[in-house]
């Protein structure tokens, strides 16, 4: 069978899973269900990875190993009849990350830094070649707090090279049997002592993580760890557009800004829970809240400073939020009024705005205004004295 082939069997392995609603609705029928392996950009012992297409978050490496590689995977690779390619598909051809000791031998520390915490399921890591070496696992969740040996979520352990066919080109050692042994005592995969090839083990974590840290010891021979992470993900799924606007962009002591955000659905499932929240701190030295938010579908709340709207979203459903300010007068303030919407859910992407997220900036114009004023759209056209 040929790259191509192993390809197709790949994806066919990880494709149409039947799934039910169950919050909103019901999701397709079948939706397919895909993998892809996390892509590394190293620059000394540095770098950073992403998820393709995933949505899983990306984020950095940092390392004290003096051999911190990123191999392009196509002499070592986990084949899917291993139990990780079984759960996330080959990784032939995908980037992973290889590390070793410290220089002398001491043991080096490797860390993972997500750029947002990774949900929970879907996602797994494998190390790779604890065979004359260790490997200490332990990470921190978004709430700060180490996950527990069993939040870690062990798995198992395999042999990548234990294959008659499709077995990667660096195992030339003819013995492929040797795994390591995980140590729940220690939160350590120990490997037999042998330098063979192929020993290995996967993780799956119960509990979101922030970081993942391996600290990786020798106990003979070279040492040499390696590291793939993996994301599986819907490519049906809620897709959520999230815009906002400001009018007038030019106000005036007295005058009313009147603000919309939109979320629209434009994914083929249903969205749970979509969240917008939007930081008023900046506004609010400028302007009073009406307290007149309300939204066309969904559920608003004001919690000064913060307006937030959250609700379910069907596919192709669009909710709109409105709300509205007044600029103090006698008036105080920095003459800016900048706010942003910030939003949670399963994907994400924010339209117009300058700045990141959804971002909109009024001015407070302060100086006497003469009727007719060809400034930008929606200026109020009166006058106001001086401050």
């Amino acid at each position: 069978m040929g790259y191509r082939w192993r390809v197709v069997a790949r994806v066919l392995l990880a494709a149409v899973i039947g799934l039910t609603g169950t919050v909103l609705g019901m999701r397709p029928a079948t939706a397919t269900i895909v993998s892809e392996y996390a892509e590394w950009a190293l620059s000394g012992q540095a770098g950073t990875f992403t998820v393709p297409g995933s949505g899983f978050p990306s984020g950095t490496v940092t390392s004290d190993t003096t051999t911190l590689r990123a191999p392009a995977g196509k002499s070592t690779y986990l084949n899917y009849l291993t139990p990780f390619g079984q759960e996330f598909g080959e990784s032939y051809n995908h980037s992973y990350l290889s590390f070793g000791t410290v220089r002398g031998g001491k043991p080096s520390a490797t860390t993972i830094t997500f750029n947002a915490a990774t949900p929970v399921g879907d996602w797994g890591f494998a190390l790779g070649d604890i065979d004359a070496d260790k490997a200490k696992v332990s990470a921190v969740g978004k709430d700060g707090k180490a996950l527990t040996v069993a939040e870690l979520g062990w798995k198992g352990a395999f042999n990548y090279c234990d294959v008659a066919r499709y077995r990667p080109s660096s195992c030339t050692r003819h013995v492929y049997t040797d795994v390591p042994t995980w140590d729940p005592g220690t939160s350590t995969l120990v490997g037999s002592g042998a330098d063979t090839d192929g020993a290995s083990g996967w993780f799956m974590p119960t509990k979101s993580v922030k970081t993942l840290t391996i600290v990786f010891s020798v106990q003979s021979g070279i040492p040499i760890g390696q590291l793939w992470i993996a994301a599986r993900y819907e490519t049906d799924k809620p897709d959520i557009f999230v815009s906002k606007h400001a009018y007038p962009t030019t106000a005036f002591p007295g005058s009313k800004v009147t603000y919309t955000i939109t979320v629209d659905n434009k994914g083929l499932a249903p969205e749970p829970d979509a969240q917008v929240s939007d930081d008023l701190s900046d506004v609010l030295d400028d302007a009073h809240y009406n307290n007149d938010a309300h939204a066309d579908g969904g559920t608003v709340t004001y919690r000064r400073p913060v307006l937030t709207w959250n609700g379910p979203l069907d596919p192709g459903q669009v909710f709109t939020t409105t709300y509205s300010v007044t600029i103090k007068n006698p008036y105080t303030g920095n003459g800016v009024m900048g706010n942003v919407v910030v939003a949670l859910g399963h994907r994400l992407t924010c339209q117009e705005g300058k700045g990141p997220g959804c971002a909109t900036s009024v001015i407070v114009d302060r100086v006497r205004v003469r009727t007719g004023f060809g400034g930008m759209a929606g200026a109020v056209r009166h006058h106001y004295p001086r401050s």
